[in-house]
């Protein structure tokens, strides 16, 4: 990299900055190199914190979250690089940026929710589930505070909170049809089936995991497709329906094949 050279020697670290910056922000859409791009971003942000450039602090710091966030999975280093490119674009006054960050950081909270919840830490999971949901309602990104608050009423009920499931899945529910998102509906519906099937309440599982699966083979989402008909056979061989339960189990496997 010549011009990372050149900058170098003159001792201009605004310019190596900048030429840190492009590359890594090369190896992250060309490259595909994730890694690598993350070295390149932190060594340009420690070099903008130095020259005091708020605005190109915050975009390195909104990059870095990006790649923690999509590609690399680690949900916790992404909220906090959110966390402090929010701080100094609001500080700046740069309100399409402040936007724009608060959505990723908000999407970052709602994976690492789930994530948490799948790991069993359901107090930590709700804690940033909430959060999630919080920010989408403040930005008015509707379809995505349905989905969060969907996420929560699944872990309320891993928690055995019916209650509390069946109110915030109930508050998805609406969010949904009012959007008309037929896809988040039949996620919706596929938690509703979980939560009565626990509540002891088959043949409501049952109703709101066909519908779930309806949704989901109209729209020819395979990959969701398979959780549900897991489900089915989880709630035929609750009920002692053993020949049922082999045949959804049968057919979930099969499609996980394909």
């Amino acid at each position: 990299w010549p011009a990372l050279e050149i900058y170098s020697q003159i001792r201009d670290e605004r310019g190596e900055a900048e030429v840190l910056g492009g590359i890594g922000a090369v190896y992250f859409n060309e490259y595909k190199s994730f890694q690598e791009a993350l070295d390149y971003y932190l060594a340009a942000l420690k070099l903008r914190e130095k020259v005091d450039d708020r605005q190109l602090m915050a975009n390195t710091l909104n990059s870095l979250g990006i790649v923690n966030k999509t590609y690399l999975r680690n949900y916790k280093d992404a909220i906090q690089y959110y966390e402090r490119a929010e701080t100094i674009r609001s500080d700046i006054g740069d309100i399409p940026g402040l936007k724009s960050v608060k959505y990723n950081m908000a999407d970052a909270c709602h994976l690492y929710g789930n994530q948490l919840n799948l790991k069993g830490k359901f107090d930590e999971s709700l804690v940033f589930l909430r959060k999630a949901y919080n920010i989408f309602i403040n930005i008015d990104a509707k379809k995505e505070a349905g989905d969060a608050v969907s996420s929560i009423g699944y872990v309320y009920t891993k928690l055995g909170q019916y209650n509390a499931a069946a109110e915030k899945l109930t508050e998805a529910e609406e969010i949904k049809k009012e959007l008309n998102d037929s896809l988040g509906l039949a996620g919706v519906y596929n938690h509703f089936g979980i939560l009565l099937q626990r509540a002891g309440r088959p043949e409501r599982a049952l109703e709101y995991l066909n519908n779930s699966l309806s949704f989901y083979e109209k729209l020819g989402e395979i990959q969701d497709i398979i959780p549900v008909i897991d489900n089915l056979g989880a709630l035929a061989f609750d009920t002692k329906d053993y020949r049922k339960a082999e045949e959804y189990h049968t057919s979930g496997l099969k499609l996980c094949r394909e």
